[in-house]
């Protein structure tokens, strides 16, 4: 009896212990993924067939936003482009569905500037045309992101459909964001930062001075090129930035600095009271711990401040000292490891990074993905499974806090990984 129940229990253990080599093996990850795509995509398509309403993200999403910027700025007011109200009439008059309501439009004159062309054809047009500029930029990142790894065999469209599954990058281009240009503008940076060339680098500034249409991320990604005395990036970034001003102050005129932040930090007050529960930044956790009469004074600033302090001896802790200072050290080597590290901290640390900015994590997590581990697969999986649950989730748990903290250990943990192999090879 001892012996059929010893042999049971053998059975039992080699069937789970196949079972869970079958669950690892990376082929049949890649099969169980390639379904859950096909299944995500056919759901997806069903979405946007009945999606048809005039307040779905399909027809309308934050569009109305871009639309109001491009007609005020191409009619005979631009000066009045951080109107509220006449946001609100150019808006309602579009769309009747938005019942009074207006969704802010907080971009630097610049963006308004480049939207003119969409003032020329209807709303219903330029939403189209938006829609088709925001799927063909996300398919050349696509494309610029493969080429940039090596490790991986995948073809643009590839790569395409995996980002639509995952539920920021499509809700990003339904709902008529920017975030298309911004994961084109991030591939950009970092393959022209992996070339050692005169075109690259004034390429590189260039890119770098069109992403002060989101002035943190330029302002910050622009620290790797200094750290890396790359003189004719830092000028030709200048010189878009100059121009860029100029530009600005011929839509709104001499006093367009003051305006743009005036209204920006109005904004942002209100951005992250309505949309705190979507944001995957760590202020905006702490925005919805807190009360509201909370959320002033020095203890409000002490949490806050704490909260960076942690995150970043948390980083630091998990690249570790040798890797921290590999990076530090050859500058030139990792840039690319330093732009994904600077990207992924922007998003868990700026207030204002909503959830569909996890979409340059999605990028960051095609330039370093390697096909040949295991952890790689199952990262991508758990996180495509949590991006379903959407902006809210079941048991109120921050499901795009999560993603974007284990976002950013995956990174250090590769950019770790990259950092000491990249070392052992220089010697």
């Amino acid at each position: 009896m001892g012996h059929y129940r010893s042999a049971t229990v053998s059975r039992s253990m080699f069937s789970l212990a196949r079972f869970l080599t079958l669950i690892s093996d990376p082929h049949i990850i890649r099969r169980a993924l390639v379904a859950y795509l096909a299944l995500g995509v056919l759901g997806v398509g069903i979405l946007a067939i009945n999606d048809s309403h005039e307040t779905s993200a399909v027809r309308r999403g934050d569009f109305p936003a871009f639309w109001s910027m491009a007609v005020i700025a191409s009619g005979s007011e631009p000066y009045r482009l951080y109107d509220l109200d006449l946001q609100r009439k150019v808006q309602n008059e579009a769309w009747p569905s938005l019942n009074g309501g207006v969704l802010p439009a907080a971009y630097p004159p610049q963006v308004a500037f480049a939207l003119r062309p969409l003032a020329w054809v209807g709303h219903g047009a330029a939403r189209l045309v938006w829609t088709v500029c925001s799927v063909v930029a996300v398919l050349v990142a696509c494309g610029i992101l493969v080429r940039s790894n090596c490790a991986v065999s995948w073809t643009p469209w590839m790569v395409f459909s995996l980002l639509c599954v995952f539920s920021p990058v499509l809700r990003g281009i339904l709902g008529g964001q920017v975030l298309s240009s911004v994961m084109l503008l991030f591939a950009l940076t970092v393959t022209l930062e992996r070339k050692n060339s005169y075109w690259a680098d004034l390429l590189l500034g260039i890119v770098l001075g069109v992403w002060l249409c989101k002035p943190y991320y330029a302002l910050c990604v622009i620290v790797v090129p200094m750290m890396q005395r790359r003189w004719v990036t830092l000028v030709s970034f200048f010189v878009v930035a100059a121009a860029s001003w100029w530009v600005a102050r011929d839509v709104v005129g001499p006093e367009w600095f003051s305006s743009w932040i005036g209204f920006a930090q109005n904004f942002a007050a209100i951005n992250i009271e309505t949309n705190a529960h979507q944001m995957p930044n760590l202020w905006a956790q702490l925005y919805r711990l807190c009360a509201a009469s909370e959320r002033t004074g020095a203890a409000w600033w002490g949490l806050v401040a704490g909260g960076y302090i942690v995150t970043a001896v948390s980083v630091y802790a998990l690249l570790g000292d040798r890797c921290v200072r590999a990076l530090l050290s050859a500058p030139r080597q990792n840039g690319d490891l330093l732009l994904v590290l600077v990207i992924s901290l922007l998003v868990v640390l700026m207030p204002q990074v909503n959830f569909y900015d996890l979409g340059l994590f999605a990028c960051a997590v095609v330039v370093l993905f390697q096909p040949g581990n295991r952890a790689d697969w199952w990262f991508v999986g758990v996180c495509l499974l949590l991006s379903q649950f959407g902006v809210n989730p079941p048991w109120g748990v921050p499901v795009h806090f999560v993603l974007a903290i284990g976002g950013l250990v995956w990174m250090c943990l590769r950019v770790c990984e990259c950092a000491s192999l990249r070392a052992g090879s220089s010697r």
